[in-house]
């Protein structure tokens, strides 16, 4: 049988069959539970489950005491079937596991499982640690304490008085049980060490600040971020990538699904822009497919054409021969307007120009593909109008990077300053492809905005985690199987991924149909842009920007100390 007492003295006892069974204490009224990962022979468990782990905060089962037993390590997360279920959003699916490592008494071990936010064991993030008593756990959401039962009278002599509680049991013997309730030791003024930041004395053995949140020695934050769930991103994705990997059937770059960051904004302006986006592209659309017999596209006029791209500017770079080769190719009828129009204009023009202007009179300008200052903003609401396929994977390659890194830029810096920010974005990046770039026609499309959100999102949060997402469909005969893969990446490495094809593609000179000056230049604008905030002092990053992260210390003499953002956000 296994036998286990409570804090408030009450024994219980349990066939080991019974081991993820739980009751309620009738001493205290607190649920208790046994964890043990395997099935234990009859006999096994007497004396084994001596080690609590009591839930003292949490979405979920507070107060919940949990005996820990067996030998083989217990799960601890929120994918169902885990041997200790925590639900909560920051909680990773196999988040931690706790190892034995001795009988009589018990020792435990905790080890991290490359969780979303980490563990944390009295308040530092560890990777593994053996556990005393009193040990405080962080998992997620939750504040976990690791205790041992005493069920020893003289051990109960250095024991807090109120831990002690007596019961009586068959025969009229008064036994005393108890939880050894280790207490953290005091810091003594003048003993400890100075947090670097904001001066608080801490314990000598110090490793990091809780209140700063930094390591004492670097400087370096811990990290804060603000993610989807997983399993929710995992299903949705698997769910995904089975539909779109019939149109797509390979990708050669790592696919960003979504992503992580620091911020307490509603990102409203992203979802309102690419609602906008959506909403111009498809009127965009069909409009084209409307009028495709007519040969003029309402809505041409809101592309970005490059200067000169007009009928007088074409014009004007034909050679003279070439103006005599396009009047001997006109009809009787449009011959007989241009010999109206060239003896009407003989006045107004040189010989030279004469034909020319004839000849443009004839064509008829087409202010649909001359350029306007607008375009350089109105391109980006734009998207491929060939046809409905088209339409379908520009526009939704980029609004999945919008809505990945945008709706995290959106959160941090609120929504005025995005409404502010995108435009620039738009405008700047498109200012850069037609100054370097090689336009041969018009430009349309949100990327290069866009990947001026990805800009500011490396400097802002360089190394939080972008779920991503890679899949190979193969056909054989009327047979098909499908590799796919979702994984974990830092932000940073996505980024740059991106950002150097768009510099190979550049500097090989391929002609690929993708304004890549558009994204290169939008790129550098938008990481620009966040350099300067971060240099205003103007919003809090959560200790996860490019410069904290890789600086430490030595970056608090330019953004400030993270107890002066502290104190900004309590102020708040």
């Amino acid at each position: 049988m296994i036998e286990a007492i409570c804090g408030c003295g009450w024994k219980w006892a349990r066939a080991e069959s019974a081991t993820n069974a739980s009751i309620q204490c009738p001493g205290c009224g607190k649920t208790l539970s046994l964890a043990c990962a395997e099935t234990l022979p009859g006999g096994a468990g007497a004396g084994d489950f001596d080690a609590i782990l009591e839930i003292i905060s949490g979405p979920q089962r507070v107060g919940e005491r949990i005996f820990l037993g067996g030998v083989v390590e217990i799960a601890i997360g929120k994918l169902e079937g885990s041997h200790i279920l925590l639900p909560g959003e920051m909680v990773s699916r196999r988040h931690c596991r706790l190892t034995r490592g001795d009988f009589g008494p018990s020792k435990w071990s905790i080890a991290d499982n490359k969780s979303t936010n980490g563990l944390f064991v009295g308040g530092r993030q560890i990777e593994f640690k053996e556990l005393v008593d009193g040990d405080l756990i962080t998992v997620g959401e939750y504040e976990l304490k690791y205790q041992h039962v005493v069920d020893d009278l003289a051990s109960l002599a250095d024991a807090p008085p109120e831990t002690a509680a007596p019961i009586s049991r068959p025969g009229g013997v008064l036994k005393v049980t108890a939880i050894r309730d280790a207490k953290p030791p005091k810091v003594v003024p003048g003993t400890g060490i100075p947090c670097p930041s904001c001066s608080n004395e801490l314990p000598a053995k110090a490793k990091i600040c809780v209140s700063c949140g930094i390591r004492i020695d670097s400087g370096r934050p811990l990290l804060l971020s603000a993610g989807p769930d997983e399993d929710v991103v995992y299903g949705t994705a698997e769910t995904m990538i089975q539909w779109v990997s019939w149109i797509i059937p390979i990708t050669l770059l790592p696919m960003p699904l979504a992503s992580e960051a620091f911020g307490r904004h509603k990102p409203w302006a992203i979802r309102g822009i690419a609602i906008a986006t959506v909403v111009a592209s498809l009127i965009f659309l069909i409009a084209s497919i409307a009028s495709r017999d007519s040969g003029n596209t309402p809505g041409e006029q809101f592309m970005l054409w490059p200067p000169g791209s007009g009928v007088r500017a074409k014009l004007d770079r034909l050679r003279p021969s070439e103006i005599r080769d396009a009047v001997d190719d006109l009809d009787d009828e449009d011959r007989a307007k241009f010999d109206a129009a060239k003896k009407r204009l003989e006045h107004q023009f040189t010989a030279v120009q004469l034909d020319r202007r004839a000849l443009e009179e004839i064509i008829g300008p087409n202010e649909n593909e001359e350029f306007h200052p607008y375009q350089l903003l109105t391109h980006a609401f734009l998207h491929d109008n060939s046809s409905i396929l088209g339409c379908v994977l520009h526009l939704g390659g980029n609004l999945l990077f919008m809505l990945v890194f945008g709706s995290r830029v959106n959160a941090l810096l609120g929504n005025i300053a995005t409404l502010t920010i995108y435009p620039v974005l738009a405008v700047g990046a498109a200012a850069v492809n037609l100054w370097l770039g090689d336009p041969s026609g018009p430009m349309l499309g949100a990327s290069g905005a866009i990947m001026g959100l990805a800009g500011m999102y490396l400097i802002l949060f360089p190394v939080h985690r972008v779920y991503c997402g890679m899949w190979l469909r193969i056909w054989q005969y009327f047979r098909t199987w499908l590799f796919m893969k979702v994984f974990v990446v830092r932000g940073f490495w996505v980024l740059l991924i991106y950002a150097g094809y768009d510099a190979l593609i550049v500097w090989l000179g391929m002609k690929s149909g993708t304004a890549h000056w558009a994204h290169l230049g939008g790129f550098f604008i938008g990481a620009c842009i966040a350099i300067g905030l971060l240099l205003s002092r103007l919003f809090n990053c959560g200790g996860g920007d490019l410069l904290s992260v890789s600086l430490g210390k030595y970056a608090w003499g330019i953004i400030g100390r993270p107890a002066q953002w502290n104190k900004s956000v309590a102020a708040t």
